[in-house]
């Protein structure tokens, strides 16, 4: 095992890896030390049980997964015409597709837990929250170019796509190398939400 930075860290990619695996309740907390190369004790210092565990590695995953967008919209000024927007829309979404596809084992643990009973109910709808907030952040950046449907409500119904794209594309991976299946996923959620 290479050195990890912390040992937090450690405990945390080992749970990932675990979680995928054998799923939360056939995990141990004492498996998961052992992956991590840890004392037992020196997890429950970190996380005061399994479930907290779970908790923390799904914010941690969620915001892994949405530093594109994140990064795309954080002080971002309005692009000055539809087509300048629609690329930057069409880059997040490409770049964030990307993003789960080379981290399958982050993007399994995300669908693996989405909206499952294992993560704590708050939790998923602190990070659902975090990722509809900021695909509303993009979605403002476009105000004139969108349709006028309420905002929300296309944030929803985007993350929806994504979802449904990046869970097509892990299952047929050589599929995104072909620009056509590429460009359709990305044509279908850009109808939705805009004017032309």
């Amino acid at each position: 095992m290479s050195r990890k930075s912390t040992k937090r860290d450690a405990i945390l990619d080992a749970a990932l890896k675990l979680f995928v695996e054998q799923g939360f309740e056939a995990t141990s907390t004492a498996s998961v030390a052992r992956a991590a190369e840890v004392a037992t004790g020196t997890l429950f210092h970190h996380f005061a049980n399994k479930q907290e565990l779970l908790d923390q590695l799904y914010l941690q995953v969620k915001e892994d997964m949405a530093s594109i967008l994140a990064q795309s919209v954080q002080g971002a000024a309005p692009p000055s015409s539809a087509v300048e927007y629609r690329a930057l829309v069409e880059s997040v979404w490409k770049q964030s597709i990307e993003t789960a596809l080379a981290n399958p084992l982050k993007t399994r643990f995300f669908y693996r837990f989405f909206k499952g009973h294992e993560v704590s109910d708050s939790i998923n709808q602190q990070a659902i929250d975090q990722a509809i907030g900021l695909i509303g952040e993009l979605l403002q950046l476009g105000q004139g170019h969108l349709t006028h449907a309420p905002l929300p409500l296309m944030a929803h119904m985007s993350h929806s796509q994504f979802l449904a794209a990046t869970e097509y594309f892990m299952a047929n991976p050589e599929l995104w190398h072909q620009a056509k299946h590429r460009d359709a996923a990305f044509q279908l959620m850009w109808k939705g939400i805009s004017v032309s």
